[in-house]
């Protein structure tokens, strides 16, 4: 992997859990107990929280451009050019986090727009995955040019939002309060559902692992990176599992140190996206051109 890529590394991969982030608080807001006390508080964290990784995506996103200042003149592509709507939606998918942030904030929680102003930062959250996808799936890049491009995208947006999500909610609503202690699905069925999307979710990145790979050097190859597969496969097949096995402890199974618990929570959140991270480098490792 080229060192110029690993600024497209952080990008997609904060930008993603950007998303993944305010489209599981919308999900939390429609299918738990909005009316709880400390649901204010869990909204201006997780608002912020999203917010602040859009911020750190965009910034490395400049990053991997030679002169930052005339990405702007990309939008005059917006018909044909995906990386022109890529571009586009990082604009609009920030501004309505800002937006909803800002309003959060303002109205401490309680506002009657939240969960419109959550749905549209949601749908734009997805538009811009759906943009970043579609900007690797080029035909003369074989291992990219694949829906298995867009699924892993979209698959890493839930893995790493639902993950952080789970520990920002445990911390907030489990805060010093034997009432809501675990097992957490008791009190709020809501998190059976992203447990299984968790878990569907490493399955199919840990399938997809085996196809993200350049099968076909055959081919007529205009461009194959000497650093090529530095990244080794196995890494990603210790995180997911690890931190799937120690989630499901989570839930099922409490201790009596609030603080350990909440650790162990976040440490869910870091083991899934060191292995993350670590496909997403294979997928920069599998890059080769084929043609002229």
């Amino acid at each position: 992997m080229h060192n110029s890529e690993w600024s497209l590394v952080f990008f997609t991969l904060m930008s993603q859990l950007s998303a993944g982030v305010i489209v599981c608080v919308f999900i939390f807001s429609n299918f738990s107990r909005a009316n709880h006390d400390k649901w204010p508080l869990f909204l201006k964290r997780t608002t912020l929280i999203a917010t602040s990784f859009m911020f750190i995506a965009a910034l490395f996103s400049f990053f991997h451009l030679a002169s930052p200042l005339a990405s702007v003149y990309a939008l005059s592509n917006l018909q044909s050019s995906w990386l022109s709507r890529e571009i586009l939606m990082v604009g609009v998918f920030t501004a309505t986090l800002v937006i909803t942030t800002f309003y959060t904030i303002k109205t401490r929680g309680e506002g009657k727009w939240i969960r419109m102003m959550l749905l549209v930062s949601s749908i734009a959250g997805l538009l811009l995955v759906f943009s970043i996808g579609k900007v690797y799936m080029i035909s003369t890049v074989p291992p990219w040019n694949t829906p298995a491009t867009l699924l892993s995208f979209y698959v890493t947006t839930f893995l790493l939002g639902a993950s952080l999500v789970m520990a920002l909610f445990y911390q907030v609503f489990c805060a010093k309060s034997k009432k809501n202690r675990n097992p957490l699905t008791a009190s709020f069925p809501v998190l059976k559902i992203f447990t299984g999307i968790i878990l569907l979710a490493v399955i199919a990145q840990l399938i997809n692992t085996l196809f993200v790979s350049p099968a076909d050097l055959g081919a007529n190859i205009a461009f194959l990176p000497a650093n090529m597969g530095n990244t080794p496969a196995f890494t990603t097949w210790i995180f997911w599992p690890l931190a799937m096995g120690l989630l499901i402890r989570n839930l099922y199974f409490s201790t009596p140190a609030y603080r350990l618990e909440t650790g162990l929570f976040y440490l869910v959140f870091v083991l899934l996206f060191v292995g993350e991270f670590s496909s997403r480098m294979l997928f920069y490792d599998a890059y080769f051109r084929v043609g002229v």
